[in-house]
Protein backbone atom coordinates (compact mmCIF):
# COMPACT_ATOMS: atom_id res chain seq x y z
CA UNK A 1 0.00 0.00 0.00
CA UNK A 2 1.45 3.36 -1.01
CA UNK A 3 1.88 6.42 1.18
CA UNK A 4 -0.92 8.18 -0.70
CA UNK A 5 -3.32 5.23 -0.28
CA UNK A 6 -2.59 5.10 3.44
CA UNK A 7 -3.18 8.82 3.71
CA UNK A 8 -6.64 8.38 2.21
CA UNK A 9 -7.49 5.37 4.40
CA UNK A 10 -6.47 7.14 7.59
CA UNK A 11 -8.41 10.27 6.63
CA UNK A 12 -11.54 8.18 6.11
CA UNK A 13 -10.90 6.34 9.36
CA UNK A 14 -10.78 9.68 11.15
CA UNK A 15 -14.04 10.67 9.42
CA UNK A 16 -12.45 13.77 7.90
CA UNK A 17 -13.32 15.23 4.53
CA UNK A 18 -10.64 16.35 2.08
CA UNK A 19 -11.64 19.95 2.80
CA UNK A 20 -11.23 19.42 6.55
CA UNK A 21 -7.78 17.92 6.00
CA UNK A 22 -6.82 20.82 3.75
CA UNK A 23 -8.00 23.35 6.35
CA UNK A 24 -6.02 21.69 9.13
CA UNK A 25 -2.91 21.59 6.96
CA UNK A 26 -3.33 25.20 5.83
CA UNK A 27 -3.55 24.37 2.14
CA UNK A 28 -6.17 24.45 -0.60
CA UNK A 29 -8.41 21.46 -1.19
CA UNK A 30 -7.02 21.04 -4.70
CA UNK A 31 -3.47 20.87 -3.31
CA UNK A 32 -4.54 18.26 -0.77
CA UNK A 33 -6.41 16.23 -3.38
CA UNK A 34 -3.17 15.95 -5.36
CA UNK A 35 -1.54 14.32 -2.31
CA UNK A 36 -4.10 11.52 -2.19
CA UNK A 37 -4.03 11.15 -5.97
CA UNK A 38 -0.26 10.62 -5.90
CA UNK A 39 0.34 13.55 -8.22
CA UNK A 40 2.28 15.64 -5.71
CA UNK A 41 5.28 14.93 -3.52
CA UNK A 42 5.09 15.15 0.27
CA UNK A 43 7.91 16.99 2.02
CA UNK A 44 9.15 15.74 5.39
CA UNK A 45 7.76 18.69 7.32
CA UNK A 46 4.36 18.26 5.67
CA UNK A 47 4.47 14.55 6.43
CA UNK A 48 4.88 15.29 10.13
CA UNK A 49 2.02 17.79 10.06
CA UNK A 50 -0.22 15.21 8.36
CA UNK A 51 0.74 12.60 10.96
CA UNK A 52 -0.15 15.06 13.75
CA UNK A 53 -3.59 15.71 12.22
CA UNK A 54 -4.26 11.99 11.73
CA UNK A 55 -2.82 11.15 15.17
CA UNK A 56 -0.47 8.42 13.96
CA UNK A 57 3.33 8.00 13.97
CA UNK A 58 4.91 9.55 10.90
CA UNK A 59 6.68 6.23 10.29
CA UNK A 60 3.28 4.63 9.76
CA UNK A 61 2.72 6.81 6.71
CA UNK A 62 6.05 6.02 5.10
CA UNK A 63 6.41 2.29 5.75
CA UNK A 64 7.28 1.69 2.10
CA UNK A 65 9.93 4.40 2.22
CA UNK A 66 11.40 3.81 5.68
CA UNK A 67 14.56 5.69 6.52
CA UNK A 68 17.78 3.79 7.25
CA UNK A 69 17.88 2.04 10.62
CA UNK A 70 14.07 1.98 10.90
CA UNK A 71 11.77 -0.98 10.46
CA UNK A 72 9.15 -0.72 7.67
CA UNK A 73 5.49 -1.28 8.48
CA UNK A 74 4.02 -4.06 6.34
CA UNK A 75 0.30 -4.24 5.55
CA UNK A 76 -0.45 -6.46 8.56
CA UNK A 77 1.41 -4.12 10.92
CA UNK A 78 -0.52 -1.25 9.42
CA UNK A 79 -3.84 -3.09 9.84
CA UNK A 80 -3.11 -3.62 13.54
CA UNK A 81 -2.13 0.02 14.00
CA UNK A 82 -5.27 1.24 12.25
CA UNK A 83 -7.44 -1.05 14.39
CA UNK A 84 -5.77 0.19 17.55
CA UNK A 85 -6.07 3.84 16.49
CA UNK A 86 -9.78 3.28 15.80
CA UNK A 87 -10.36 1.61 19.18
CA UNK A 88 -8.27 4.21 20.99
CA UNK A 89 -11.27 6.52 20.79
CA UNK A 90 -12.82 4.29 23.47
CA UNK A 91 -10.03 4.93 25.98
CA UNK A 92 -11.48 6.19 29.26
CA UNK A 93 -10.13 7.33 32.61
CA UNK A 94 -11.58 7.57 36.10
CA UNK A 95 -12.45 11.22 36.90
CA UNK A 96 -10.38 12.60 39.78
CA UNK A 97 -13.46 13.16 41.94
CA UNK A 98 -14.49 9.52 41.45
CA UNK A 99 -11.21 7.97 42.62
CA UNK A 100 -11.54 5.59 45.55
CA UNK A 101 -9.08 5.83 48.43
CA UNK A 102 -7.22 2.78 47.05
CA UNK A 103 -7.05 4.30 43.57
CA UNK A 104 -5.89 7.66 44.93
CA UNK A 105 -3.16 5.88 46.90
CA UNK A 106 -2.06 4.10 43.71
CA UNK A 107 -1.76 7.23 41.57
CA UNK A 108 -0.16 9.12 44.48
CA UNK A 109 2.54 6.44 44.70
CA UNK A 110 3.34 7.20 41.04
CA UNK A 111 3.50 10.96 41.57
CA UNK A 112 0.02 11.91 40.32
CA UNK A 113 -1.80 12.47 43.59
CA UNK A 114 -2.71 16.13 43.07
CA UNK A 115 -5.60 17.11 40.83
CA UNK A 116 -3.28 19.13 38.57
CA UNK A 117 -0.83 16.25 38.07
CA UNK A 118 -3.65 13.75 37.62
CA UNK A 119 -5.59 15.74 35.03
CA UNK A 120 -2.61 17.06 33.04
CA UNK A 121 -3.06 14.57 30.15
CA UNK A 122 -5.00 14.58 26.87
CA UNK A 123 -7.58 12.28 28.51
CA UNK A 124 -7.81 14.43 31.65
CA UNK A 125 -6.80 11.58 33.91
CA UNK A 126 -4.09 9.09 34.82
CA UNK A 127 -5.99 5.98 35.93
CA UNK A 128 -7.61 4.15 33.04
CA UNK A 129 -11.02 2.59 33.39
CA UNK A 130 -10.41 1.35 29.86
CA UNK A 131 -6.76 1.48 28.96
CA UNK A 132 -4.40 0.68 26.09
CA UNK A 133 -3.49 -2.77 27.36
CA UNK A 134 -7.16 -3.70 27.68
CA UNK A 135 -7.76 -2.62 24.09
CA UNK A 136 -4.78 -4.60 22.84
CA UNK A 137 -5.97 -7.66 24.78
CA UNK A 138 -9.38 -7.37 23.13
CA UNK A 139 -7.75 -7.05 19.71
CA UNK A 140 -5.61 -10.13 20.22
CA UNK A 141 -8.25 -12.25 21.94
CA UNK A 142 -11.82 -11.21 21.18
CA UNK A 143 -11.04 -9.94 17.68
CA UNK A 144 -8.64 -12.83 16.92
CA UNK A 145 -5.78 -10.67 15.66
CA UNK A 146 -3.51 -13.15 17.44
CA UNK A 147 -3.79 -15.26 14.27
CA UNK A 148 -1.51 -12.79 12.51
CA UNK A 149 1.23 -13.43 15.06
CA UNK A 150 0.73 -17.19 15.07
CA UNK A 151 1.32 -17.21 11.32
CA UNK A 152 4.33 -14.86 11.62
CA UNK A 153 2.73 -12.17 9.47
CA UNK A 154 3.60 -9.29 11.83
CA UNK A 155 7.08 -7.84 11.61
CA UNK A 156 7.19 -4.48 13.32
CA UNK A 157 8.94 -4.55 16.72
CA UNK A 158 6.26 -2.37 18.32
CA UNK A 159 3.57 -4.97 17.71
CA UNK A 160 5.88 -7.91 18.38
CA UNK A 161 6.52 -6.35 21.81
CA UNK A 162 2.76 -6.00 22.38
CA UNK A 163 2.36 -9.68 21.46
CA UNK A 164 5.12 -10.73 23.85
CA UNK A 165 3.58 -8.82 26.76
CA UNK A 166 0.16 -10.24 25.90
CA UNK A 167 1.48 -13.81 25.99
CA UNK A 168 3.13 -13.24 29.37
CA UNK A 169 -0.05 -11.70 30.78
CA UNK A 170 -2.20 -14.56 29.49
CA UNK A 171 0.22 -17.11 30.99
CA UNK A 172 0.02 -15.31 34.33
CA UNK A 173 -3.78 -15.29 34.23
CA UNK A 174 -3.81 -19.01 33.51
CA UNK A 175 -1.59 -19.70 36.54
CA UNK A 176 -3.61 -17.40 38.82
CA UNK A 177 -6.84 -19.14 37.76
CA UNK A 178 -5.53 -22.43 39.23
CA UNK A 179 -4.99 -20.93 42.69
CA UNK A 180 -7.49 -20.86 45.58
CA UNK A 181 -9.88 -17.92 45.49
CA UNK A 182 -8.25 -16.06 48.40
CA UNK A 183 -4.87 -16.23 46.68
CA UNK A 184 -6.38 -15.06 43.39
CA UNK A 185 -7.77 -11.97 45.13
CA UNK A 186 -4.29 -11.16 46.44
CA UNK A 187 -2.86 -11.32 42.92
CA UNK A 188 -5.31 -9.03 41.16
CA UNK A 189 -3.59 -7.07 38.38
CA UNK A 190 -2.84 -3.44 39.12
CA UNK A 191 -5.04 -1.02 37.14
CA UNK A 192 -3.41 0.71 34.19
CA UNK A 193 -1.90 4.08 35.04
CA UNK A 194 -0.78 6.57 32.39
CA UNK A 195 2.73 7.49 33.50
CA UNK A 196 3.80 9.47 30.44
CA UNK A 197 5.33 12.93 30.58
CA UNK A 198 3.06 15.28 28.62
CA UNK A 199 4.28 18.58 27.31
CA UNK A 200 2.31 21.42 25.76
CA UNK A 201 3.95 22.27 22.46
CA UNK A 202 3.44 25.07 19.94
CA UNK A 203 3.81 24.46 16.19
CA UNK A 204 5.50 27.49 14.64
CA UNK A 205 6.16 28.50 11.04
CA UNK A 206 8.83 31.09 10.25
CA UNK A 207 9.09 32.88 6.91
CA UNK A 208 12.75 33.01 5.88
CA UNK A 209 14.44 35.69 3.70
CA UNK A 210 14.63 33.32 0.72
CA UNK A 211 10.86 32.80 0.86
CA UNK A 212 11.05 29.30 2.34
CA UNK A 213 9.23 28.16 5.48
CA UNK A 214 10.95 26.86 8.58
CA UNK A 215 8.76 24.73 10.84
CA UNK A 216 9.59 24.52 14.54
CA UNK A 217 8.22 23.00 17.71
CA UNK A 218 8.50 24.94 20.96
CA UNK A 219 7.68 23.34 24.31
CA UNK A 220 5.85 25.65 26.67
CA UNK A 221 8.21 24.59 29.47
CA UNK A 222 11.17 25.97 27.46
CA UNK A 223 9.75 29.50 27.26
CA UNK A 224 11.81 31.68 29.65
CA UNK A 225 10.10 32.79 32.85
CA UNK A 226 8.37 36.13 32.38
CA UNK A 227 7.94 35.66 28.63
CA UNK A 228 4.67 34.63 26.98
CA UNK A 229 4.33 32.58 23.78
CA UNK A 230 4.02 35.66 21.55
CA UNK A 231 7.24 37.11 22.96
CA UNK A 232 8.94 33.73 22.50
CA UNK A 233 7.81 33.76 18.86
CA UNK A 234 9.33 37.20 18.32
CA UNK A 235 12.58 36.01 19.88
CA UNK A 236 12.63 33.03 17.51
CA UNK A 237 12.07 35.32 14.52
CA UNK A 238 15.07 37.43 15.54
CA UNK A 239 17.36 34.53 16.49
CA UNK A 240 16.63 32.64 13.26
CA UNK A 241 16.91 35.69 11.03
CA UNK A 242 13.34 35.23 9.79
CA UNK A 243 11.16 37.90 8.22
CA UNK A 244 8.11 36.87 10.24
CA UNK A 245 6.37 33.94 11.85
CA UNK A 246 3.17 32.60 13.27
CA UNK A 247 2.02 30.07 15.87
CA UNK A 248 -0.19 27.71 13.88
CA UNK A 249 -1.69 25.63 16.65
CA UNK A 250 -0.92 23.25 19.46
CA UNK A 251 0.06 19.71 18.67
CA UNK A 252 -2.60 17.02 18.97
CA UNK A 253 -4.79 17.67 22.00
CA UNK A 254 -2.48 20.49 22.95
CA UNK A 255 0.05 17.94 24.18
CA UNK A 256 2.80 15.78 22.86
CA UNK A 257 4.29 12.83 24.68
CA UNK A 258 8.04 13.18 24.37
CA UNK A 259 11.22 13.10 26.41
CA UNK A 260 12.97 15.79 24.38
CA UNK A 261 11.56 18.48 22.13
CA UNK A 262 13.67 19.21 19.06
CA UNK A 263 12.99 22.74 17.83
CA UNK A 264 14.26 22.67 14.27
CA UNK A 265 14.18 19.09 13.00
CA UNK A 266 11.59 20.06 10.39
CA UNK A 267 13.51 23.00 8.99
CA UNK A 268 13.31 23.15 5.20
Amino acid sequence: MSLHQRLKQLRILRKLSQQQMADRLYMSRSAYTKLEANTAGIRIELLHRIAAVLQVPATLLVSAQAAPNTTPWNDFDFMLEMAYEYLSWTLAVVPYDDLTLEQLALVTSKGFGSREAYENTPHRGRLYSRGPQQIIREMLSALSFSTLFEHHLVQHPTWLAHWGRHQLAEARRAVVATLPTDQQEALVEEPEVDGEDYLMVFLITLIMPDGSDQHLELAQRDIPIGMDEEQALQQLIISRGALGGDILCFTYDGYTCAKDIVTDVYAS
